[in-house]
């Protein structure tokens, strides 16, 4: 699909479930030393006077270079907090923010948000919503994740990608990744989407969700923070072979800084912008190589 990239997305589908959606990918490569990346962004808060815009760009410039490179958005895209909504501060608005833009601006941020993503569009695995894109839903009727979600998979089909596939995974869903090569097994790597809720920055917070919930790795954003913890699970083989599963807890961070009016205001503690890296083995021979994680 990708000028030099080893995996190739065959076709994928999603179960339509509302609540929690399955995003389905069928990717095939041909080497069992093949690595794919996948980089999540999220809370990227753009619009908002504090969004490292220029981290943003940087992370997708490093995708778009990067032909093993896939990415997941975690929600937030956008502030999306409009002039009568009782949080609007002019303060908090970007310098690029115009007096038009006010007419509409959700729509302004929209329309940043997919100008800055357009180059890596055909590399979207799913979207999440967030807490501010839910927001302006349901107090204000406007659907701004269903545009995000709709203009996204216009600008992946312009660019070579997969027309028919519905990229939302709601507040939560999940995406599994189904690896081909030849003379090879399916291996299966899936991975649990959240937004997050205030527990998940905590390892306990974590552990809870990854005993509840069947994945290789389970990625949170909203809480700000970027932390990573590893467990695993005990299963039994089909021989009857007990074998440990690892498993992974991600928080995976944000593009908005810790100068926020708001975040000053309430005294929150400062956190750096960025995003975390997972790295997968899908031709590992060791379990523990299949998924790795980095900050």
């Amino acid at each position: 699909m990708f000028e030099g990239s080893k995996f190739t997305l065959v076709k994928s589908r999603n179960n339509n479930n509302d609540r929690i959606p399955v995003l389905t990918w069928e990717i095939e490569h041909d080497s069992r030393d093949d690595v794919m990346e996948i980089v999540p962004l999220g809370d990227l808060h753009v619009g908002n006077a504090a969004c490292d815009e220029d981290g943003i760009r940087s992370a997708v410039e490093y995708i778009y270079n990067n032909p093993n490179a896939y990415w997941i958005g975690m929600g937030d895209y956008g502030d999306f907090i409009n002039m009568r909504d009782h949080r609007f501060d002019p303060i908090a608005l970007a310098d690029w923010v115009t007096t038009r833009d006010l007419v509409d601006l959700a729509g302004a941020q929209k329309r940043r948000v997919l100008n800055i993503l357009e180059p890596i569009a055909n590399k979207c695995l799913g979207l999440v919503k967030g807490n501010h894109d839910k927001k302006i839903h349901r107090a204000w009727e406007r659907a701004i994740f269903d545009e995000i979600v709709v203009g996204m998979k216009e600008r992946a089909w312009y660019l070579g990608g997969v027309a028919e596939i519905d990229l939302s995974l709601n507040y939560w869903g999940f995406v599994h990744l189904k690896f081909r090569r030849a003379g090879a097994a399916v291996r299966t790597v899936v991975i649990s989407a959240h937004h997050g809720f205030g527990s998940s920055k905590n390892i306990t917070g974590m552990e809870k969700f990854l005993w509840s919930h069947e994945c290789d790795v389970a990625l949170f954003g909203h809480t700000h923070h970027m932390t990573s913890h590893r467990s695993a699970r005990t299963e039994i083989t089909k021989t009857g072979k007990v074998v440990y599963r690892p498993q992974w807890g991600v928080v995976t961070g944000s593009f908005l800084q810790s100068d926020a009016d708001y975040a000053v205001q309430a005294g929150y503690m400062p956190v750096p912008t960025g995003t975390t890296k997972i790295t997968l083995r899908p031709g590992a021979v060791n379990v523990n190589d299949l998924v790795r994680v980095s900050l």
